[in-house]
């Protein structure tokens, strides 16, 4: 399962206590 939060322009995803930063990539927060 992925954490996605919507800040500014910006996705902060976290997966298995790591956290990837995805820049214009909603879908890829889903």
């Amino acid at each position: 399962m992925y954490t996605c939060k919507e800040f500014f322009i910006q996705c902060f995803c976290i997966k298995n206590k790591i956290d990837f930063l995805i820049l214009d990539s909603y879908i890829l927060c889903r």
